[in-house]
C-alpha cells in the first residue's frame, strides 16, 4: 500500500533531482538541478501533446529543452523515468482539477461522488481522448517495469480519495469500514474503469456506466453496520428418513 500522507509532498521526478545534485546541501545546485528537470520535462510533455504519443526520442526531448543530449540523460537516466515524470505531472494535473471540483461541494457525499465519477465523466476533446489513451498504455507498460515507481506516481488520487471517505465517514453519510483500505480498492477500481474509457473499450452507454460504478462503490463503501453484524448460523435440515 503506497504512504502519501501530503497531498503536497515532493514530486517523485524532484526527489531524484535532488538525489543527483552534485552537492545537494547547496540551495542554488538543487534550485538548478530542478529548473532543469522542469525544463526537460515541460519539453516532453509539449511534444506528447503535439503528437498525442510518447513515441518521440531524447534527442527531440534534448533539441525542445534546448539543453545538451547528456544533461537530459544526467537528469533522467532512461526515457522511462522521464516518462513516469511526465505521467506524474499529468496525473498531479488531473487530480488538481477534481480537487477544484470538490471544493465546491459541500455535502459530503457529493464530494465522493466526484472523486470517483470525475476521472470518466469529464467532457474531453478528440486530442485529449487520444492523449488519455496513450497515457494508460504507458501505464500499463511502466506498471509491468516500474510497479513501484507507477504506485507513488498515482498515489495524489489516493491520497484525495482517502481525504474524502473519512470525511465522509466523519459526517456519518456513509458507514465506512477502514477508509484508507477502501481508497485504495476504489482507486485500482475507477483507474481500470477510466482505462476501459480512455481505450474506446466501454460496450455501453459512457453515463449509464458511470452511474452504475457509483452505485456500486456506495453501495460498498457504505456497509459498515452489515459488516458490524454477526451472521446468523445456518440452521442444518436433518437428512430425511
Amino acid at each position: 500500500m503506497v504512504d502519501a500522507s501530503s497531498k503536497h509532498a515532493q514530486s517523485i521526478w524532484e526527489s531524484r533531482a535532488l538525489d543527483r545534485s552534485a552537492i545537494r546541501a547547496q540551495d542554488k545546485t538543487a534550485a538548478r538541478q530542478l529548473s532543469t528537470a522542469r525544463e526537460i520535462i515541460g519539453a516532453g510533455r509539449k511534444l506528447f501533446a503535439e503528437s498525442s504519443s510518447f513515441q518521440f526520442t531524447m534527442k527531440q526531448v534534448s533539441v525542445q529543452a534546448g539543453v545538451a543530449l547528456q544533461t537530459v540523460y544526467r537528469h533522467f537516466e532512461t526515457k522511462d523515468l522521464l516518462v513516469l515524470a511526465i505521467l506524474e505531472e499529468e496525473i498531479r494535473s488531473s487530480v488538481a482539477k477534481i480537487e477544484a471540483d470538490v471544493a465546491t461541494i459541500e455535502d459530503p457525499l457529493e464530494k465522493v461522488h466526484s472523486v470517483i465519477t470525475g476521472p470518466a465523466s469529464r467532457q474531453r476533446t478528440k486530442q485529449q481522448n487520444l492523449m488519455g489513451a496513450a497515457i494508460v498504455r504507458e501505464h500499463l507498460r511502466l506498471q509491468v517495469d516500474h510497479p513501484a515507481d507507477v504506485a507513488l506516481v498515482v498515489a495524489p488520487y489516493f491520497v484525495l480519495m482517502e481525504d474524502i471517505l473519512r470525511t465522509a465517514a466523519d459526517a456519518g453519510v456513509l458507514q465506512i469500514v477502514d477508509p484508507k483500505r477502501d481508497a485504495q480498492i476504489i482507486q485500482h477500481l475507477v483507474m481500470s474503469f477510466y482505462h476501459q474509457f480512455a481505450l474506446g473499450v466501454v460496450s455501453g452507454d459512457p453515463a449509464e456506466e458511470t452511474a452504475y460504478l457509483w452505485e456500486f462503490c456506495r453501495a460498498a463503501l457504505d456497509r459498515g453496520i452489515a459488516a458490524a453484524k454477526p451472521a446468523r448460523p445456518r440452521r442444518r435440515i436433518a437428512p430425511k428418513k
